[in-house]
């Protein structure tokens, strides 16, 4: 389902989760069950820090990239938002 301001280009979660909980993802526009396609899926570029567990703005994917890594520093509600053209992540708690 499309959320408000939604678009091709970018892409929102959010997302219920429990802090201290290791959790990993990408973004696939293939509709692979897996065995992503390398220009259909982003992650985290090779040697990449895991994303910051109080959030981040800007975090930069690449195309074919390994799984985002993140930990919650906190259970909640998270949004992730993901710029395609800009090939950037954004992960805030939402509440």
């Amino acid at each position: 389902a499309r959320v408000a301001g939604e678009t091709d280009e970018i892409w929102t979660v959010s997302l219920a989760l429990t802090g201290g909980t290791e959790y990993a993802f990408k973004f696939d526009s293939s509709g692979a069950a897996s065995n992503w396609p390398l220009d259909q899926s982003w992650g985290s570029p090779a040697g990449s820090a895991p994303v910051a567990g109080g959030g981040t703005t800007g975090y930069s994917l690449s195309a074919g990239g390994d799984n985002i890594e993140f930990t919650p520093e906190t259970t909640g509600n998270w949004s992730f938002t993901f710029n395609k053209t800009l090939a950037t992540l954004d992960v805030s708690l939402s509440g």
